[in-house]
């Protein structure tokens, strides 16, 4: 299974990196957001070249907002051009779950597909219409009930979706975190449940 993380203010990075490494064999990918060139900075790394001293080194302390995803490849090639986090102009955006034939889902809404990768057609879904349940319904249309959890994010919005697939959420005074495993002092979300999240830089511009 995928590991999912998205965090927002003062959390141990650190710590929630260390542990999503153990959810995905195949490629780690980080993306956070700089708000001093307003842009993203993504990474992507293989599994077999990140030991534990190589993944602490680059994580920046100072970090407050990004999303993180470790892969199980199930489709593309498994290398870093097929890894997640995936970028769609000024979004990131990281999926549990399968999206069948996904070729045909793009095709079908004319979705432009620069990987291999089948969550990238939910992407470029959710970036054309920004709403969580829209893009279930099209989903739920294309190839009925399968469980799925996201994590989008531009520099000013986050939004996290469940359905089937687990995503716990911590939210402290200081920071907040969403991922795929249980974090400590975190609650389940419930099937079907959407949250919104605003950047700890300000604004709500998307």
């Amino acid at each position: 299974m995928c590991g999912l993380l998205g965090f927002s203010g003062k959390v141990d990075i650190d710590e929630l990196i260390h542990q999503i490494r153990r959810r995905g064999p195949d490629a780690l990918g980080f993306a956070w957001w700089r708000e001093d060139e307003n842009e993203w900075d993504l990474s992507h790394y293989l599994t077999d070249s990140w030991p534990e001293r190589k993944v602490r080194s680059w994580v920046d302390p100072a970090i407050r907002w990004g999303v993180a995803h470790s892969r199980l490849a199930t489709s593309g090639n498994g290398g870093i051009k097929d890894a997640q986090p995936l970028q769609v102009q000024d979004m990131v955006f990281a999926h549990n779950g399968t999206v069948y034939a996904h070729e045909r889902l793009a095709e079908t809404h004319n979705l432009p597909l620069a990987t291999g990768n089948d969550s990238e057609a939910l992407a470029q879904l959710f970036y054309f219409y920004r709403d969580p349940e829209e893009v279930r319904q099209i989903l739920l249309a294309h190839q009925g009930q399968t469980p799925h959890a996201w994590i989008a994010a531009t520099g000013r919005k986050m939004w996290l979706a469940s359905w089937g697939q687990p995503l716990w959420v911590m939210e402290g005074h200081h920071g907040k975190a969403a991922a795929s495993w249980r974090v400590p002092g975190a609650r389940l979300m419930r099937s079907g449940e959407v949250l919104e999240w605003e950047s700890p830089y300000g604004g709500a511009t998307q």
